[in-house]
């Protein structure tokens, strides 16, 4: 509804995508795409060249370098605003190492990302918007090291600006945090077919703000910010696998896992919400400390029991 009117608003996008892999030699290969799409609200066609680059080591180690733009439409309440609005466009540029063999894996990725005709909301809502985002990931998984145990370490660095929707300038967005952390360690017991998978998750605060949007000028000041508190979570799983219906000709395996998230109860923040008047603000927490879980699960056909017992991991 606006102005008390019913606006009809229909969207058919059009999509037509081709790619292609090449293989230079034994170590080196292309793989080119590209990607035609076609908004009938929007009235436009964009077209986006996507190409990666693989090498590969005699070490079971192989280098990627890819590159590509991706294009996103606006949201349809922004488009209500301002039915000339155009796509947003995403350029990335992405390098990363990885290693598989006897039965560890390790990736590492720098990446950075450019943010072009953003939506910037205002008196005037518009195409102005722009941002970035670069950092590095760190996954490492090993199987091999102590018997009867799989444990994997990731790390995020994460720098990223945004000039879009009410921000005044150039702000880290609200969903955004510098660094993040994981741990989890999964150990299984043979004997009486049984794992215990407990995980460790970490991230530095988000940050919050209050704007006060389309004053005088078209202008947009920020009443209110900060960063929340650090996050924190253990979770912790136990599965017991058997076989129900042993007289059947293939038996399914099947079994019940018991789980609770965050199971030392932490008060996690993950912004604020705000009165009208801005005087007033309130945490957004989880509904609830902890959830507990209990499950059966079976598997015909395909076997999924690896889903399950990492699904809280």
């Amino acid at each position: 509804m606006s102005n008390d009117s019913t606006i009809a608003l229909t969207d058919n996008l059009s999509a037509a995508f081709a790619e292609g892999d090449i293989y230079l030699n034994d170590n080196l290969a292309v793989k080119a795409g590209t990607r035609l799409e076609y908004s009938s609200v929007l009235g436009q066609f964009v077209i986006a060249p996507r190409i990666s680059l693989a090498y590969r080591l005699n070490s079971s180690g192989q280098f990627n370098l890819a590159y590509g733009i991706f294009y996103q439409e606006p949201q349809n309440d922004l488009l209500y605003h301002n039915s000339g609005l155009t796509f947003s466009k995403a350029t990335h540029y992405i390098l990363n190492y990885t290693q598989k063999a006897n039965n560890r894996f390790f990736r590492v990725e720098a990446y950075y990302k450019r943010y072009d005709d953003l939506v910037k909301i205002g008196q005037v809502t518009n195409n102005t918007g722009k941002g970035y985002a670069r950092g590095a990931e760190l996954f490492f998984r090993d199987k091999r090291s102590v018997k009867n145990l799989d444990y994997w370490i990731t790390y995020t660095y994460l720098d990223t600006k945004r000039d879009y929707l009410y921000y005044p300038y150039e702000l880290r967005p609200s969903f955004a945090t510098p660094h993040t952390a994981t741990a989890a360690i999964k150990k299984s017991f043979p004997g009486i077919n049984s794992y215990v998978n407990i995980s460790y998750a970490f991230a530095t605060g988000r940050p919050y703000y209050d704007f006060l949007y389309n004053l005088p000028g078209n202008t947009t000041r920020i009443a209110d910010q900060g960063i929340t508190k650090p996050y924190n979570i253990v979770n912790l799983q136990i599965a017991h696998l058997t076989s129900l219906f042993s007289n059947w000709k293939e038996k399914p395996l099947s079994g019940f896992t018991i789980g609770v998230n965050n199971l030392f109860g932490t008060n996690q923040v993950f912004g604020y919400n705000y009165s009208y008047n801005g005087n007033n603000k309130l945490p957004i927490n989880l509904p609830a400390k902890r959830y507990y879980s209990v499950g059966f699960f079976f598997n015909f056909g395909i076997d999924r029991t690896q889903d399950v017992l990492d699904n809280n991991l």
